[in-house]
């Protein structure tokens, strides 16, 4: 079994991971929505003006500005608009079932505060689905037009003076026209950034239109480094495939998806990266915008000193991953001891396509009951996403961490076992933590 929280050392790299940023859909919604339907509660207008319900330009604009548009934007990655009262009208019954079911937004761990909440939770809050559900139920009225719309919220970027070295993949990329998502990995040159620690980071996408995700990984060790680059010197083309991973011993240190903007790093504390050669490793889409020619940066903010340095280390056990076929549900939960005081600021789940679920939790030594650390009623394999917790906490030598994963196998005919490819399966969970 892996030691976990002593250092950074992840047993395999993940497929794709954002922590706590906006994600944008890569499969349509269902575009036959056009309006109010005809069985819809209150689908007659009659009562539908102002003063009856929530209006579009009103109440509505304002969540979807906040919670939407950063992707469902006219020119955005995702598949359709959502930045006008037509638009929104036309996916009106759409909007509320992906928001009731929480599947929109792209937001896996619950941030109820029934077992945790987190920094920057793309979360919509319970008046917000009422008023979501209520708007279509009373025929989606427009509102008063005069009203201005609310002012488009940027992503953060760094600061000129924040920005210590901007890595490059070296060339334009041309994605796969047909396939619609392919997964590129790029070795980028990482002796300009040196040993120090990166505090933060801007992934800034040659093309938004097909970039999906974006994350950078650091070689755990210098031979992890000499495996990426032999992955790349076999391929003829820039960089190399990495559809199952990226083939060697890494751990991510920057993760991005539309929308995201620059990402900090929890305040005072850094990754420390080598000289070694790195990894980005993008995903592309080509679902909406067809194929379009791709080159990726990432600036990097680092300091060589005055930060309290963080590990992004994993828990896990490989051997023990073994998934019976004709299962609708099958667990695998791992518990493992913390060997020092550490401070516990971020975890970053991972599983591969049969994953349907997944928790964390904390038993404090000497206690019977366990604490929720972070729940996901739900798994996406397309949403990988991270989440830094609203307040960190410390947890002591000798508690426990227990970490279960969730699959159905229904499909499968053979046990599955442990592996890098995404017909294989992992269960995986990276904390960002320092020592307390």
């Amino acid at each position: 079994m892996t030691s976990m929280l002593l250092r950074a050392l992840p047993l395999t790299s993940l497929v794709l991971g954002v922590p706590l940023v906006a994600g944008c859909p890569t499969t349509p919604m269902d575009t036959t929505d056009a309006g109010p339907r005809p069985d819809a509660p209150g689908a007659s207008t009659d009562d539908a003006g102002p003063s009856s319900g929530p209006t579009y330009t009103g109440e509505v604009r304002p969540i979807l500005a906040e919670h939407c548009t950063g992707c469902h934007v006219t020119g955005g990655i995702a598949p359709f608009a959502l930045d006008s009262y037509a638009l929104a009208q036309a996916f009106g019954g759409r909007i509320v079932e992906v928001t009731e079911q929480r599947i929109m937004p792209p937001f896996l761990a619950d941030n109820s505060g029934e077992c945790n909440t987190y920094r920057d939770a793309r979360w919509l809050s319970d008046d917000e689905l009422a008023t979501l559900a209520r708007w279509y139920e009373i025929g989606m009225p427009e509102g008063d037009p005069s009203i201005e719309p609310p002012t488009p919220m940027l992503p953060p970027s760094l600061s000129p003076s924040e920005i210590t070295t901007t890595l490059d993949v070296g060339a334009e990329w041309m994605p796969s026209a047909t396939e619609v998502d392919s997964f590129r990995c790029f070795v980028v040159d990482m002796s300009a950034v040196g040993d120090q620690f990166v505090t933060g980071y801007e992934v800034v996408p040659g093309d938004a239109r097909v970039v999906h995700h974006v994350i950078l990984y650091e070689p755990s060790n210098e031979a992890a480094a000499a495996t990426v680059m032999g992955l790349e010197g076999e391929d003829a083309a820039l960089g190399y495939d990495c559809r199952g991973g990226i083939g060697a011993s890494t751990y991510p240190v920057a993760l991005w998806a539309p929308g995201s903007g620059a990402q900090h790093f929890p305040a005072g504390t850094g990754v420390r990266v080598g000289s070694w050669p790195a990894v980005i490793q993008v995903h592309y889409n080509t679902l909406t915008a067809g194929a379009h020619p791709d080159r990726t940066r990432i600036h990097l903010s680092s300091v060589a000193s005055g930060v309290t340095p963080a590990l992004i280390t994993p828990i896990a056990d490989p051997a023990n991953l073994r998934l019976p076929p004709r299962m609708a549900s099958v667990s695998q939960t791992i518990e493992q001891r913390v060997p020092a005081n550490i401070r516990v600021y971020g975890i970053f789940p991972h599983m591969h396509q049969r994953g349907i679920g997944a928790r964390a939790e904390l038993i404090r030594s000497g206690a019977s009951d366990a604490q929720c650390l972070t729940e996901l009623p739900r798994w996406d394999f397309n949403w990988q996403l991270g989440y830094y917790y609203s307040s960190p906490f410390d947890v002591a030598r000798g508690d426990t961490v227990r970490v279960t994963c969730d699959f159905n196998t229904m499909e499968e005919s053979e046990m599955i076992t442990w592996g890098e490819g995404t017909g294989d399966e992992m269960c995986i969970v990276y904390f960002y933590v320092t020592a307390s």
